[in-house]
């Protein structure tokens, strides 16, 4: 027999179908498909599941035109270029496709104006007729979990989102039990992802103006952003202005607004009703307030008591405003734009804040009111450090009780005797993005690394090394600490001494080397065992040569080569590591990616298994 069960929703339905079938070995299948991994994970037999992926441009035109014309038809040239934009605008959804192609079919389907009336009308009939499908997967979704989903309507359209940055903002917009661990926000996301209706990438996020790191981010697909805006708009989940739309006071008596334009004069006129005796009572109901667009002389800020969630990443905030925001008692959530040097005094009010994020060109001094804020966990600022340079006695503002920061991003760190004191200022802090500024008089023994070991609870390090003067400074130790399980370094020389520090780390999994220069160009890795280590990628690192053997990555599942100018050949041993999933190659010397085209060879000869993806672009 083949059966096949379609649309299996829950773990207890699908074993109680699969236990209906005898057991016999051979001759016999079943197949299972459902809208949750987890039914798909637990409810197997004989194979892992098969994730479905989003079609390519190439596999979408294939299934439109067999749809449309049948096996053996093809689109005639006239309608190809109409053809592929219908296409396009499902973007890789096979239901989309084949509704869209149904439509076609019982229509006129080869009268051209007939298709450029369907492309006029896609997004209206695609909504009206895949709603239903949506529906029933979110009636299935948990109560908890649906406003998490309705919160991504308040993103554009196929918007990437941090995934620590949304879990941040759903914390502290009170749609997650503010009691909760930030375990327990990402179990609710994870389920989100399990239930097909959110998606997960990683792209490069360009922290350095001259590099980028990989992040994880989640989307959902148009369709679904559809039918999350209407079920949104239904039950008044938040208010949506885009560019073009009518503003009224009314609106403000929502709980959440996001606004979104393109035109500042449009803007302007929108943000003048903030200041009228008519919206002052509205906004004082405002808890969350988002606008992405620029805008002059925003003033408005005081009046919005009870907001938790201030996200102004257009607009630059003058020093006056900076004070007022001192006035958000409730606050948790701030992402800003401003020029300031400090962090106001009026600050220090903000005992709810969580979450801190600011686009600035000057360098913003953290210390001492960084620790006055009890719940602050996440700060991010463009140019930060922990002292000012200027400052004779810097020990001082250490005083006080430790922070429980427990991410730091982008702060200059420079050597001196207060830099490891401050250090340990942080106990709880799990991520850490920095600069290091390499002494131009480094202290005889040599020692002036950070010591980065303090922070016993790190789990991720972004580094970089700055050097004003052109000469090289080594120093003779490397302090990492032992929980660290995600390590990036930018031009940073890679030193013996480096290298054993990192091989030493027992739970690293991820190493990024970026713009890094080798010894003599060489990295001879045959003796070093990284035990952990699931993912390495060298972006632009000045390597000649390399000697790997199979027990060096015996868990490495992914190797990424980006920029690789000077190395044209990839060790053969990688071919004999069984975990080894994937190799990326990018923008680099063809005999690499030949080379790892002979790898891949190389493993289905010896293993009869095709098992190895090979990525050259």
């Amino acid at each position: 027999y083949l059966i096949v069960l379609d649309d299996v929703w829950d773990i207890a339905t699908g074993e109680m179908l699969m236990a209906c079938f005898p057991k016999v070995k051979r001759g016999n299948r079943i197949i299972l498909t459902s809208r949750s991994s987890k039914v798909g994970l637990q409810v197997k037999c004989h194979s892992d599941p098969l994730r479905l992926q989003l079609l390519t441009p190439e596999k979408s035109w294939d299934l439109f035109v067999k749809k449309v014309f049948g096996d053996e038809g093809s689109c005639p040239a006239e309608l190809s270029e109409v053809g592929h934009q219908i296409v396009e605008k499902c973007k890789g959804l096979p239901l989309a496709i084949v509704l869209i192609a149904g439509v076609i079919v019982r229509g006129k389907k080869k009268e051209k104006d007939f298709w450029l009336k369907i492309i006029h009308n896609l997004d209206s009939f695609i909504s009206t007729n895949i709603n239903l499908v949506m529906q029933l997967s979110y009636d299935h979704l948990p109560c908890h979990l649906k406003p998490l989903l309705l919160y991504f309507a308040t993103t554009q359209k196929s918007q990437r989102t941090p995934v620590s940055t949304l879990m941040q903002m759903w914390m502290a917009e009170g749609l997650v039990d503010h009691d909760s661990l930030e375990e327990t926000t990402q179990s609710y996301l994870d389920a989100l992802i399990s239930s097909s209706l959110i998606m997960v990438d990683h792209i490069p996020s360009w922290s350095k103006w001259w590099a980028s790191v990989m992040i994880k981010v989640c989307y959902m697909h148009d369709v679904v952003h559809d039918f999350c805006s209407l079920k949104a708009k239904k039950e008044r989940f938040f208010k949506l202005i885009n560019s073009g739309d009518p503003f009224h006071a009314s609106d403000l008596l929502h709980r959440r607004l996001t606004v979104y334009t393109d035109d500042d004069r449009q803007l302007q006129k929108k943000f003048v009703l903030f200041n009228s005796n008519k919206c002052l009572g509205g906004c004082k109901h405002l808890i969350s307030l988002k606008v992405s667009g620029s805008l002059d002389n925003y003033k408005y800020t005081r009046h919005l008591r009870l907001v938790r969630v201030l996200q102004l990443d257009g607009i630059v905030l003058e020093d006056s405003l900076m004070d007022d925001i001192g006035f958000l008692f409730h606050l948790r959530f701030l992402s800003i734009r401003s020029n300031m040097e400090a962090i106001p005094e009026s600050w220090v009010n903000l005992q709810n804040l969580e979450t801190l994020l600011i686009n600035t060109e000057n360098t913003i001094v953290l210390l001492p009111r960084l620790f006055k804020l009890s719940k602050l966990k996440h700060v991010s600022i463009d140019k930060s450090s922990f002292f000012d340079e200027e400052e004779e006695d810097n020990i001082r503002l250490l005083e006080g009780e430790n922070s429980k920061l427990k991410t730091l991003s982008k702060v200059d760190i420079s050597y001196s005797q207060g830099t490891n004191d401050a250090l340990e200022k942080f106990p709880n802090l799990e991520h850490l993005d920095c600069t290091i500024m390499v002494p131009e008089c480094p202290p005889t023994h040599g020692d002036w690394f950070p010591k980065f070991d303090i922070l016993n609870k790190l789990q991720s390090l972004i580094a970089e090394y700055i050097i004003e003067w052109n000469y090289h400074v080594y120093p003779i130790e490397y302090h990492f600490p032992t929980s660290l399980k995600e390590l990036r370094l930018f031009d940073i020389p890679m030193r013996p001494a480096l290298l054993s520090a990192i091989v030493a780390l027992p739970q690293l999994e991820i190493l990024e080397i970026n713009y890094c220069e080798f010894v003599d160009y060489k990295w001879d890795a045959s003796e070093d065992i990284y035990q952990s280590l699931k993912t390495l990628r060298l972006a632009c690192p000045e390597l000649l040569e390399w000697e790997v053997y199979r027990e060096t990555f015996p868990k490495l599942e992914e190797l990424i080569l980006e920029n690789c100018f000077m190395l044209t050949e990839i060790p053969y041993a990688f071919g004999d590591i069984d975990t080894l999933k994937s190799i990326h190659v990018v923008q680099s010397e063809l005999e690499l990616g030949d080379s790892a085209m002979k790898i891949k060879k190389d493993v289905i000869d010896f293993t009869g298994e095709d098992r190895l993806h090979v990525h050259i672009s």
